[in-house]
């Protein structure tokens, strides 16, 4: 596969590509973990402590930003300086409930063996109507918090 294919909405037809994504995904985000901030990371900060940053739209999804404590909350809209355009390698969510978890050593263990994990939350609501005699839900699985080519983000708008 070419490096673009790895960031492509179509890989999730194909189970061996789709394997391969998560292995993928796993080992970015350790390789991530280990990246060096740059002169650029420390200017944007430097102008965020002078009150001078107004908004930086980046499509990089290592979130360096947030090691210099730079605001990259979307939830708070006039606070968030940082905008992430094509998510973040700080969480995985759900492909069914849309909930964020942190993406931590365990999920990309799983994801560095190609495997995609149930989403929990899916599975404790599951678990609590099947408990109560209700009938069973579909349970989403975990990917990175990512945006890839050929897929809407998740926050923006239909028309």
């Amino acid at each position: 596969m070419k490096g673009r294919d790895l960031f492509d909405a179509s890989l999730f037809k194909d189970p061996a590509s789709t394997a391969l994504f998560y292995t993928f995904m796993g080992e970015l985000k350790d390789i991530v973990s280990k990246a060096s901030l740059t002169p650029t990371h420390h200017f944007l900060a430097n102008l965020n402590n002078r009150n001078q940053l107004l908004r930086c739209y980046t499509q990089n999804i290592d979130c360096l930003e947030a090691r210099l404590n730079l605001p990259c909350d979307l939830n708070d809209k006039r606070g968030a300086r940082i905008v992430q355009l094509h998510g973040d390698l700080d969480h995985v969510i759900c492909t069914f409930c849309k909930a964020l978890f942190e993406f931590n050593n365990t999920w990309s263990e799983i994801f560095k063996k190609g495997k995609c994990p149930p989403c929990p939350a899916c599975v404790d609501l599951d678990n609590i109507r099947t408990a109560s005699g209700k009938r069973p839900l579909s349970i989403g699985t975990l990917r990175p918090n990512i945006v890839l080519y050929n897929e809407f983000h998740h926050k923006g708008k239909r028309n």
